[in-house]
């Protein structure tokens, strides 16, 4: 069996690589074993060839044979590992995704230190499933990680239902009441692929209860904490592209980008390095537009403020996509499906992109929506609600 697609298999482990990231970060998982991943998800990138119909047929089936054993995972990771010692890379000091080295960042001195902390079983299971799953389907159905390692899921289900004042009191000794703290607290329904997540709506109107309650028996309770939903909009289906405002908008709609840059605040850069992701806000669209955003009224420290927290804009086609401006500037997201995100313009989009479009970006994820969707903002819990799927603040 060969993948449907001459990408389906990166797209594939690609996913999985942006699942285990967290367990890499919680030290669960190796770093030689995360590191071995990202090897294959480089080698398993089409482009990396340089040739179009002929990579399933002639290179990509000699690298799955390769690696379709134990012996021959070890076998190809010292190999690649002697080809990056002979052939470095310019200031290279960590060895080429391997970071073997004396660096801050190396976690191993040596190759056999490397290969000590392989867990040669779970690399072999998950390059084999997304093979599978890629014969099958171009796209992941939903998180791989725990179908394939049960040991790794979460089980909310048995979770008492917090309520009322035992509610307030775990949200006050969690801080921030966190899309993964809702599920916790036993807020919990499936998605279309019988995956648990969180039911904000049930959540949300017993957080208000909870709250108004309290509010009634005397404790002070000021109306900024009082949560909220805000629907934002339908949008058609479609691929979708998720993620920082400055990273995604280039990708997804060009010409509005050079219109942005012949705005007047933009004539003070010299040299815009659009790699490094273009200095855009959504003040800059705000210009562009020469028109009024919404504004949503909040209250902070008893002193009214306004802020802009969601909303559809204008791509240079006249379709519409989706931004929201979360709690906090520079901070991390996680969805649904494992896909992770960093934001740093204080704006994150959902933005349409064309069908053939294979996302090969760090931090900002493509989906498929197969149906047209919905989208709400939670603005108290930082989750963005598209259709059944969600992507929430991890801070």
């Amino acid at each position: 069996m060969k993948p449907v697609s001459i990408n389906a298999f990166y797209i594939h482990l690609n996913a999985y690589e942006s699942e285990i990231c967290t367990y890499f970060h919680e030290k669960k998982i190796s770093s030689a074993t995360y590191s071995a991943i990202s090897i294959f998800l480089n080698d398993s990138d089409p482009d990396a060839y340089g040739v179009d119909e002929t990579f399933l047929d002639e290179e990509f089936s000699s690298l799955f044979d390769w690696v379709s054993t134990n012996e021959g995972v070890l076998d190809y990771l010292e190999t690649r590992y002697q080809e990056a010692v002979a052939d470095p890379l310019e200031g290279d000091d960590e060895t080429w995704l391997f970071y073997i080295g004396d660096t801050y960042s190396c976690p191993y001195k040596s190759y056999e230190e490397f290969k000590s902390e392989l867990d040669i079983n779970m690399i072999l299971k998950i390059f084999k499933k997304c093979w599978e799953r890629s014969c099958k389907n171009e796209y992941p159905n939903g998180r791989q990680l725990p179908k394939d390692f049960p040991e790794y899921k979460i089980d909310y289900s048995k979770n008492k239902k917090l309520v009322g004042d035992e509610l307030l009191k775990k949200i006050k000794s969690d801080i921030l009441p966190k899309y993964e703290n809702i599920k916790e607290y036993g807020y919990i329904a499936l998605n279309q692929n019988g995956e648990e997540i969180a039911n904000l709506d049930e959540f949300l109107q017993e957080h208000r209860n909870a709250l108004e309650t309290a509010k009634n028996n005397g404790k002070e309770i000021k109306d900024h904490l009082f949560p909220s939903a805000q629907k934002i909009g339908k949008l058609s289906k479609g691929k979708y592209l998720i993620g920082d405002l400055s990273k995604c908008l280039p990708i997804a709609d060009k010409n509005l980008v050079d219109e942005l840059k012949a705005l007047e605040r933009f004539k003070s850069f010299d040299d815009v390095d659009e790699d490094l992701g273009l200095p855009i806000y959504i003040e800059d669209l705000n210009d562009n537009e020469n028109k009024k955003l919404e504004i949503y009224k909040s209250k902070k420290d008893n002193d009214s403020q306004d802020f802009y927290l969601c909303g559809l804009k204008k791509k240079s086609d006249g379709s519409s996509f989706l931004y929201i401006l979360p709690m906090i500037d520079e901070s991390s997201f996680q969805d649904d499906k494992g896909g992770r995100y960093f934001q740093s313009s204080n704006c994150l989009i959902c933005i349409k992109v064309d069908d053939e479009y294979v996302n090969k970006e760090a931090n900002i994820n493509s989906y498929l929506f197969e149906e047209d969707f919905e989208c709400v903002y939670y603005d108290r819990y930082d989750t963005l609600k598209l259709g059944d799927f969600h992507v929430y603040a991890d801070y």
